[in-house]
């Protein structure tokens, strides 16, 4: 069997910096690469060198060609991505938008750099790898492998800044891997691949807290954003102000979104505030956390749909995703 290592960059291929800050790594070889198991080989690629702190919609665009060649290949039964942390969900999930999985897909990355005497990469590496064989695992979407767990790209958030199991899915939908042992999450609707463009970086992502000033909704439109997606309160709520500011830009033909800014459940119209937004013209994005649904329309605005295709297959996205989430949630109860 062969693995496809795209090398991302990130911790896992970083080093300490003068006063011991991490930076990037100008070596073309991955450090730490695992012992693989017998009759499986590795063929190295790198895709972006430098922290993903620093990476931009060409550099994940980059990324997902690469995953994309890769699934193409004759001589690759599975892709593994070695990627930074701190944006990984976002690059895993354009993948998992563009790709049509007939190969795995695994993210990973690591918490500590090579060297250090807790360097968790190795072990990610080999965990990566080790979904990557399950022959259930394409039909899941990309996936992230890290710190024993595995969650779909849809899912995933970065949960914590320095401890090895630094990411968690929003809701149920969590598997996990230990050596060979590989338990897969839930499995899932997949929406029809999109066509991986060039995205522009003209979608933006607020969150709501107590009394955050409305003006911020009216600047976003001003400045010809042409979406925002907004983290709202609880189930999706949002303050008299700010629902008559989304109003506004929306007359104004401002595309927006409404999450949640909680970790678990979903958004929509169980209260009056969230009604009254959906009524405005906001789409509701259901489980799809907000992070995500940025990368969903930055997507489909780089497509050239016009404003109905993007809300109807917006909301296809979210259909499917909240049937999963539901399906896995009464499974775990």
């Amino acid at each position: 069997m062969a693995i496809l290592l795209i090398d991302a960059g990130g911790t896992i291929s970083s080093r300490p910096g003068e006063g011991g800050a991490l930076v990037e790594c100008p070596a073309a070889d991955m450090a730490g690469l695992p012992d693989l198991p017998a009759g499986v080989v590795m063929i190295v690629e790198r895709a972006y060198a430098g922290l993903s702190e620093n990476m931009d919609f060409s550099d994940m665009t980059s990324v997902a060609r690469a995953v994309l060649d890769g699934q193409a290949r004759a001589d690759v039964d599975g892709i593994v991505v070695a990627h930074g942390a701190d944006i990984m969900e976002e690059c895993a999930y354009l993948c998992d938008l563009v790709t049509p999985c007939a190969k795995p897909v695994v993210f990973t990355g690591a918490q500590r750099a090579p060297g250090a005497p807790d360097f968790d990469g190795a072990t990610n590496l080999r965990d990566a790898v080790a979904v990557a064989q399950h022959p259930m695992a394409a039909s899941l979407g990309v996936l992230i492998a890290f710190g024993s767990r595995i969650i779909p790209a849809v899912h995933a958030y970065k949960c914590h800044t320095s401890a090895l199991a630094a990411f968690a899915g929003h809701g149920a939908n969590v598997g996990s891997v230990a050596g060979d042992a590989v338990r897969l999450p839930q499995s899932r609707t997949r929406p029809a691949p999109l066509v991986l463009c060039e995205a522009g970086e003209d979608v933006v992502l607020l969150k709501l807290t107590a009394a955050m000033p409305a003006r911020l909704i009216e600047a976003v439109t001003a400045a010809g954003y042409r979406a925002l997606v907004i983290e709202g309160l609880g189930a999706g709520n949002a303050p008299d102000a700010v629902v008559e500011a989304v109003a506004a830009a929306c007359m104004r033909e401002l595309t927006v979104a409404i999450g949640t800014r909680c970790p678990g459940g979903e958004s929509g119209g169980a209260y009056d505030s969230g009604r009254r937004l959906m009524a405005a013209g906001a789409l509701s994005c259901g489980r799809l956390p907000a992070v995500q649904a940025r990368i969903l329309l930055c997507l489909l605005f780089a497509e050239g749909r016009q404003p109905d295709d993007i809300a109807q297959t917006f909301k296809w996205h979210v259909t499917s995703l909240t049937q999963t989430e539901r399906g896995a949630s009464e499974d775990a109860a």
